[in-house]
């Protein structure tokens, strides 16, 4: 193992602090054949994030196979001596990527399902009356969502929610009932629409389930390209919570 290879690893994945990557900077530049390492663990790394894991163990099995069928063929190898050296090459390329495909792995890209667990909390939508013909219904389906009946909630809100278009908590809800269901795409549908209401003060916690949605999804692109809506203002609601996913994908 090169005694370099920890430092490469924590400059390429950003894990060294502001006056550590200078001065490994100031290193590199001084030493061509560290400029070499750094370049040919980028490419790998590259490599990961365009073709995807399963595609990247399928090069690796490829490039394994064209190798040991250089390795065999013994007449190739005693007209041409060279082919030692390709062999060496990329067997220790081989080595190299399969490492860094292992720390990789292990170390990022948590399941989805996993960081979903652990980041969703259902929110308790406090459940504004204004109209009293409309109390009945309100208290019965304040009861569903607190009492987790969230099929009911759904089926009630279903077929009456027209009469509640002036209570976005009870949105709130309905999109988090779908969310508890399974049912991501409805969820997001929900959020999204209450992204773009008249209502701002629900606006942050309409996107924050909304990038739950996506990870339950298990959709973690779509999920990284709406993260910045909340990252990007301090003051937002769930600032916090957006800060250790965006830490976690």
């Amino acid at each position: 193992m090169r005694k370099n290879e920890e430092k490469i690893d924590d400059f390429l994945l950003d894990r060294m602090s502001e006056s550590d990557r200078l001065a490994f900077e100031k290193e590199v530049e001084k030493d061509l054949e560290l400029a070499n390492e750094i370049k040919v663990q980028q490419e790998i790394l590259d490599g990961l994030a365009v073709v995807g894991k399963e595609q990247f163990k399928a090069r690796l099995r490829r490039i394994k196979e064209e190798t040991f069928a250089e390795v065999g063929n013994e007449k190739t190898m005693e007209k041409e001596p060279s082919s030692w050296i390709w062999w060496l090459v990329g067997l220790l390329a081989i080595v190299l990527a399969a490492f860094l495909f292992w720390k990789l792995s292990s170390s990022g890209g948590e399941d989805p399902n996993v960081i979903y667990a652990d980041l969703f909390e259902r929110y308790e939508v406090p459940v504004v009356q204004r109209d009293t013909d409309d109390q009945q219904l309100i208290q019965a389906l304040s009861t569903y969502y607190k009492e987790g009946a969230y099929q009911a909630f759904i089926d009630l809100h279903r077929t009456r929610g027209s009469e509640l278009q002036d209570h976005p908590e009870l949105q709130l809800s309905l999109g988090i009932s779908y969310l508890q269901i399974n049912k991501a795409a409805e969820a997001g549908e929900i959020f999204a629409q209450l992204e773009q209401s008249n209502y701002p003060a629900y606006h942050d916690h309409a996107r924050w389930y909304r990038i739950l949605a996506a990870l339950q999804e298990g959709d973690v692109t779509k999920t990284k390209a709406l993260l910045p809506q909340l990252l990007d203002d301090e003051n937002a609601d769930h600032h916090d919570e957006a800060k250790e996913l965006a830490r976690r994908l």
